[in-house]
């Protein structure tokens, strides 16, 4: 449309009212939160390409537990995600993790990923909260481009890629899978 902002005045921002971190501090307590500073982990994606396999996510989620990090798995309200925290965090047999996957709106999910000490995350929406909140994070990419879709202006951010020949290929999931 003919608008070319000047990169000074790109910036990424997110808001929330302060009941919506009220509404994630009272769902937090009714997992058993004990008030203590925690990391967020969402390990899955729509697009279940960009999800890792599930013993990698598993023996990521226990090598986070094991350093003593307090952890609180999301993911959105899609039964299919849903069902592959749960499992991830059974298969882990760790019942310390929170697991508030699913039960969060955007804007909690929002407040959630700020009140934590970091965000570890796949190429999906959490990522760019992070960004916009200017949470530490560590996005983990595999199939997409973190040029195209990593954290934008955001110097507390460390992206960890696979180096495959084929990536990023621009088509939906590995050999146009979805």
């Amino acid at each position: 449309i003919g608008i070319f902002p000047e990169e000074k005045d790109k910036v990424l921002t997110f808001h929330y009212r302060p009941e919506v971190l009220s509404s994630v501090r009272e769902k937090l307590m009714l997992e058993g939160w004990n008030g203590k500073p925690f990391i967020v982990f969402h390990a899955v994606s729509r697009w279940r390409f960009k999800t890792l396999p599930k013993s990698k996510n598993i023996e990521l989620l226990r090598s986070v537990l094991d350093r003593g990090v307090n952890v609180v798995m999301t993911s959105s309200p899609d039964p299919i995600e849903m069902q592959m925290v749960t499992e991830i965090v059974a298969e882990a047999g760790r019942s310390e993790v929170l697991d508030l996957s699913g039960k969060t709106s955007l804007k909690e999910l929002g407040a959630l990923i700020h009140s934590s000490q970091a965000l570890l995350t796949v190429d999906s929406v959490p990522l760019h909260m992070a960004s916009a909140l200017k949470t530490p994070m560590v996005a983990l990419f595999g199939p997409t481009s973190e040029l195209n879709w990593g954290p934008w202006k955001h110097h507390k951010s460390t992206v960890v890629n696979t180096p495959l020949t084929c990536r990023p290929c621009g088509l939906d999931g590995c050999g146009s899978s979805k």
